[in-house]
């Protein structure tokens, strides 16, 4: 009997600890805006300097190679998010950023996501067919000039700005951007645009 719990006893030991790194790292992944989250404006960073985005003025690219800065979506709030194919919390966050778009999306509101990958943006498009991203527009920062202006240090990153360029906010690392609160405090943004009506 002593030689088998002496045994088992380590092995015992081991699967606790796998379990608890396993429930550890499901807690982390499911990043903070889970169903027992606290409101939005509590989980946004606030920025440094909420009255300029640094780089607002830098060009990224559109699928059509057009060029693009962040003053082409003034009166409208933004929800500016830097990704890359090559991350997984960004893939596991498209679709969530692709139904914010379909749900809040129109004069007043875009959810512009910039991918950092270097390759094609055939390829962009062929991620876009293959996980089903149907209401993003594609754009694209393959140098990382845009994102470094910005100030991105790491993938992904959200920026919140308001319709006259406030930064109100920002996030790093993957979120559920169906948070009800979060649509909730959207919509408000929204509301607070001149001269748009709420849908």
């Amino acid at each position: 009997m002593r030689t088998v719990i002496t045994r088992t006893g380590p092995l015992i030991a081991l699967a606790i600890f796998l379990i608890g790194t396993a429930v550890a790292s499901a807690a982390l992944l499911a990043g903070p805006w889970g169903a027992a989250a606290p409101p939005p404006q509590d989980l946004l960073t606030a920025p440094d300097d909420p009255a300029m985005l640094v780089g607002e003025r830098t060009a990224f690219r559109d699928e059509q190679g057009a060029s693009v800065s962040l003053q082409d979506f003034r009166g409208k709030v933004v929800v500016l998010n830097f990704w890359a194919t090559w991350c997984p919390p960004c893939v596991r966050e498209m679709p969530s950023l692709d139904q914010l778009q379909a749900k809040l999306g129109g004069p007043a509101f875009e959810v512009v996501a910039v991918s950092t990958d270097r390759g094609a943006m055939d390829a962009l498009r062929a991620f876009y067919d293959e996980h089903d991203i149907e209401h993003l527009d594609l754009y694209q920062d393959p140098g990382m000039a845009f994102a470094r202006a910005v100030g991105v240090k790491g993938l992904p990153t959200t920026y919140i700005l308001d319709h006259d360029g406030t930064v109100l906010g920002t996030h790093t690392g993957y979120a559920d951007w169906q948070y009800p609160e979060l649509l909730d405090w959207f919509r408000a943004r929204i509301a607070a645009v001149p001269g748009v009506a709420l849908r």
